[in-house]
């Protein structure tokens, strides 16, 4: 009969009262996922943004001096302010999950 020391590491992972190392999240990756997807969200709309910019330039061509509607540096410089935004604003909360203790947040729901 095994001893209680020899019990396999899911036994004794099982009887431990700290979660498993699988459960725990690293701050990197927190990071990464929140920022990925504030990022996707943000392309997502310039891409919708920029299309539509493209469908209304005829009517909004009078309304601009010494400019173009469809300039490409203009819109590129536009596109790359909006997107470089959106990934500082989703910093906070990216950091903000990166404090919070999966199991913790697990028992409040």
């Amino acid at each position: 009969m095994p001893s209680a020391s020899s019990a396999s590491p899911r036994f004794s992972r099982i009887r431990s009262s700290s979660p498993p190392s699988s459960s725990t999240s690293t701050f990197p990756t927190d990071l990464r996922e929140t920022v990925t997807q504030g990022a996707v969200l943000a392309a997502i709309g310039t891409v919708i943004g920029l299309g539509a910019c493209l469908v209304a330039a005829p009517w909004v061509q009078p309304l601009l001096f010494r400019t173009e509607a469809r300039d490409p540096l203009v819109l590129g410089a536009v596109s790359a302010v909006i997107l470089s935004v959106a990934c500082l604003a989703s910093l906070p909360p990216g950091l903000r999950a990166t404090r919070v203790d999966p199991m913790e947040a697990l028992r409040a729901e």
